[in-house]
């Protein structure tokens, strides 16, 4: 026999996994602000470039046609030349914001870990004795040591992921409507 869908017990884990997501936010902006600002300034601009990059492969591909349309090739070649050397040098800033946004993503991750293990360590020097004999408690002790110092920055990098993914996917699709409206 079929279990049917609660529905209240799925929106109240909806609630819940919001609550728990908007703590982890609000945790890592307190902790890390300006780590936190700089990967979102980057998770901006990496979102971008890929548009960028689609733009000026579009231009290559409309210059080489047009090169290979017209019978003096060397009018082409001033603007070939420019729109290669700016494929090279978007290419090179992607890596260049890629590796800076790794760096910041890494450093607000090892605030965040010492931070939380410096509240988790606070707060089981502040508890009674009993609480350690107590097995139910030392293995939730446990695992707050265990995943407690990560989930908070592992939270916020997922959702600069998304962040970036939606510019992304945004950008290229205005792009895209822009060429065609009628797609």
């Amino acid at each position: 026999m079929k279990k049917e869908l609660d529905y209240s017990e799925t929106i109240s884990g909806l609630v819940s996994m919001r609550s728990d997501i908007f703590r982890a936010v609000k945790l890592v902006f307190t902790y890390t602000p300006y780590w936190t600002i700089a990967g979102i300034i980057l998770v901006v601009i990496l979102g971008l470039l890929p548009l960028a990059t689609l733009y000026v492969m579009k231009l290559l591909v409309d210059t080489v046609t047009l090169g290979v349309a017209s019978p003096d090739r060397s009018i082409i070649a001033g603007n070939l030349t420019v729109l290669i050397i700016a494929a090279v040098a978007l290419a090179v800033f992607t890596s260049v914001f890629s590796a800076l946004s790794s760096y910041a993503s890494e450093v607000q991750s090892l605030v965040m870990t010492d931070r939380i293990s410096t509240m988790i360590q606070s707060h089981s020097i502040a508890l009674d004795l009993a609480y350690y004999e107590n097995p139910a408690y030392y293995n939730t002790l446990h695992r707050a040591q265990a995943e407690g110092p990560s989930r908070p920055s592992m939270i916020v990098s997922n959702l600069v992921q998304v962040g970036q993914s939606s510019i992304s996917i945004t950008a290229v699709g205005a792009l895209i409507v822009s060429f065609n409206p009628l797609v």
